[in-house]
């Protein structure tokens, strides 16, 4: 039971793919996939955070796996707390083009500044945190379009050799998120997450027909003059 247990934390802006790659990497034979967003380290689980560290580990432990994967978004605002407490942590981050991630946001919110703000606020945090050695980001178009590659490269980052078998892992179908003790039991976003965590990764990048009212807000946010352009630049898009 000494053997120590890798940590790997998938976090970024909400709706740039981290579920997805959440499933194809921890279908790793040496990797435990947390089935649901613990949200350890935020705020409000400050006090049974050691208690859910030390669950996963033994849950990992018994499937005699060494590696556990957790996925948490909004964890990116605690990679530089997760860095204190956690040895040796691997951040993977996430990103995609902003103008799909703002209406997918959008379409989960009902509300355009709310979803803007966000996509700010997380890549902006997104883009501090690559600053850490321990952290790799992961375009959500890279994984799509180049996924050999792009799963190499994650690969080579924590020290594993790539498995042919981790790009098929909707043939071990899981419940994604419906057992989350601290989300709702009946979550429409969640039911829909665990419908697409146990689909077949596309190989293709389907563009979103944002209505036109919406387009011209996002585009505005865009605009070379302001925030969002300087965003979209840094991640290389």
């Amino acid at each position: 039971m000494n053997k120590r247990i890798n940590k790997i934390f998938i976090c970024g802006c909400g709706h740039t793919g981290t579920t997805i790659l959440a499933r194809i990497i921890g279908n790793h034979s040496k990797i435990h996939l947390i089935n649901f967003e613990t949200g350890m380290f935020l705020l409000n689980r400050y006090y049974i955070k050691d208690k859910l560290i030390k669950k996963f580990s033994n849950e990992a432990l018994k499937k005699k796996k060494f590696y556990i994967l957790e996925k948490t978004p909004r964890h990116i605002w605690h990679v530089d707390y997760i860095n204190k407490i956690i040895k040796d942590p691997k951040f993977i981050l996430t990103t995609r083009r902003p103008e799909e991630t703002i209406y997918s946001l959008y379409k989960r919110y009902k509300n355009l500044d709310l979803a803007i703000q966000r996509y700010q606020d997380d890549s902006i945090q997104t883009l501090r945190s690559l600053e850490l050695k321990n952290s790799i980001l992961i375009k959500y178009e890279d994984l799509i379009l180049n996924t050999e590659v792009t799963l190499k490269k994650i690969c080579k980052f924590l020290n594993l050799r790539i498995e042919k078998d981790m790009i098929n892992f909707f043939k071990k179908p899981i419940e994604w998120n419906l057992t989350n003790p601290f989300s709702g039991k009946k979550d429409y976003h969640n039911e829909k997450r665990n419908m697409q965590a146990n689909l077949p990764l596309s190989r293709e990048i389907k563009k979103n027909e944002i209505p036109l009212k919406i387009k011209k807000k996002i585009n505005i946010f865009l605009n070379k003059k302001n925030i969002g352009s300087k965003i979209k630049k840094q991640f290389g898009y």
